[in-house]
C-alpha cells in the first residue's frame, strides 16, 4: 500500500483512499514526478500511521491505552499561566497548555465523560460515506482550555488545518506537557510510531529528529510521528532514516543516517544550487538533446522561472528554440530538477 500525504492536514493516507480519514480533504489520483521528487520516497507505515481515527473507536479500544497517571506538565508550559481565560463550564478550570497526546485513535466528545456525544467528523463521513469521528493523536499538538475532573476540553493547534473542527473533551490521561529548549520542543519516544524496522534504532531516530528540529530552519513544523527507516537509502550497517517536515502541500522529507548522528554531523537546511548554475546546467542539457545545438537559444530572462524547494532542491522552468531535424525552427519548454551537487533530471516538451 502506498501512502501518501494529505494536502489539507499533512497527514499519512493511502493513494487508494478517496478522502483523508482524519479531515476529509479528497486524495488526488495520481502524483506527478515532480511531486514524488519532492516528497521523496515514503516507506511502508503501520495502518494506524495512515488512518489516525477509527470509524467507531473509543478512547478505551485505542490503539495505546490512555496512561492510569494525570499528564505531566513541564516547568516552560507550567509557567504559561498567563494563557488567556476560556468560557468553561461550571466546575471547570481553565489552562490555555499546550499539549501532546499520548497513543492514537482518542474521540473527541461533545461533553466531559463517556456519556458525552461523540463529535461527528462531518468532512470525513460526508467524503467516505460512513460514520467517521473527531479523534486526535500523537500527531497533533493541542491547545488544553479546560480541565473538569479526569476530562479536558482541547483544540488542535497543529497541524492549523484541524484547529477549525477538531475540539472537544478527551481524558486528560492522554495528555502530556512538552519540554522545550532554547524554544524548541524537545520529542519523546512517546511522540514515535514505532514498527519492526524502526524498534532497534529507536535513540538514533530520536536523536535525529530533535536536532534537525533544532537545527534545520525549515522545520519549524516538523512531524516526528512520520519518523522511519528509509527502503530506498542506506545499508544495513548505515541505515538511512527520513522525517517528514512542513504542513499540508508543503510538506517534505528530510534523510539522515546512524553515522550523521552518531558523528553530530549538523543538521541544517539543505542549500540551493546557485542560479547560475543551474541555469547553465539546464541549458547544457537542452544542447545534449537537440539536432543541432548550436541553433539552440536557451531563455535566461523573459521566460525564466526558478522556484527553490524547501528539501534543497530547485525546479528550473524556461523555454528554448532549436531547429529541428526538417531545418525549422521550433519552440519547446524545458524543465529541470536540480539540487546542491547539480542536475536531477531534465523534460523537454512542444510549446504548444
Amino acid at each position: 500500500m502506498a501512502l501518501t500525504n494529505c494536502k489539507e492536514c499533512g497527514h499519512q493516507v493511502s493513494t487508494t483512499a478517496q478522502a483523508c480519514p482524519k479531515c476529509g480533504a479528497k486524495v488526488p489520483k495520481g502524483m506527478s514526478l515532480g511531486k514524488k521528487l519532492l516528497y521523496g520516497f515514503l516507506g511502508l507505515v503501520a495502518v494506524r500511521a495512515v488512518i489516525g481515527l477509527a470509524p467507531s473507536a473509543d478512547p478505551a479500544s485505542a490503539n495505546s491505552a490512555p496512561s492510569s497517571s494525570p499528564a505531566q506538565v513541564t516547568p516552560a508550559k507550567q509557567a504559561a499561566a498567563a494563557a488567556p481565560a476560556y468560557s468553561c463550564p461550571e466546575g471547570s478550570q481553565s489552562t490555555g497548555l499546550e499539549m501532546r497526546v499520548t497513543g492514537t485513535g482518542h474521540v473527541l466528545r461533545s461533553e466531559p465523560g463517556k456519556s458525552g456525544a461523540r463529535i461527528v467528523n462531518q468532512k470525513a463521513t460526508a467524503a467516505l460515506k460512513e460514520t467517521h469521528y473527531i479523534t486526535i493523536d500523537k500527531s497533533t499538538v493541542v491547545r488544553q482550555e479546560c480541565v473538569q475532573g479526569e476530562w479536558s476540553r482541547v483544540q488542535v493547534i497543529e497541524p492549523s488545518s484541524l484547529s477549525g473542527t477538531h475540539k472537544g473533551w478527551v481524558q486528560t490521561a492522554v495528555l502530556r506537557g512538552q519540554q522545550v529548549v532554547g524554544g524548541k520542543r524537545v520529542f519523546t519516544e512517546e511522540d514515535f510510531y514505532w514498527d519492526a524496522k524502526s524498534k532497534p534504532h529507536k535513540q538514533t531516530i530520536i536523536a535525529g529528529v530533535n536536532k534537525i528540529h533544532s537545527e534545520n530552519a525549515r522545520c519549524a513544523q516538523i512531524d516526528p510521528s512520520s519518523a522511519a527507516v528509509s527502503s530506498s537509502k542506506g545499508t544495513k550497517a548505515d541505515p538511512v532514516f527520513y522525517v517528514t517536515c512542513g504542513e499540508g502541500a508543503g510538506v517534505f522529507n528530510v534523510f539522515f543516517s546512524k553515522s550523521e548522528v552518531a558523528a553530530g554531523t549538523p543538521m541544517t537546511a539543505a542549500q540551493h544550487i546557485e542560479r547560475v548554475r543551474a541555469a547553465d546546467l539546464c541549458e547544457r542539457y537542452v544542447k545534449s538533446h537537440a539536432n543541432h545545438p548550436s541553433t539552440v537559444d536557451f531563455s535566461r530572462v523573459m521566460d525564466l522561472q526558478v522556484i527553490e524547494h524547501p528539501n534543497g532542491r530547485t525546479t528550473l522552468n524556461s523555454t528554448f528554440t532549436a531547429k529541428n531535424s526538417l531545418n525549422l525552427e521550433t519552440k519547446h519548454k524545458i524543465r529541470c530538477l536540480l539540487d546542491k551537487r547539480g542536475l536531477i533530471e531534465g523534460h523537454i516538451s512542444e510549446d504548444t
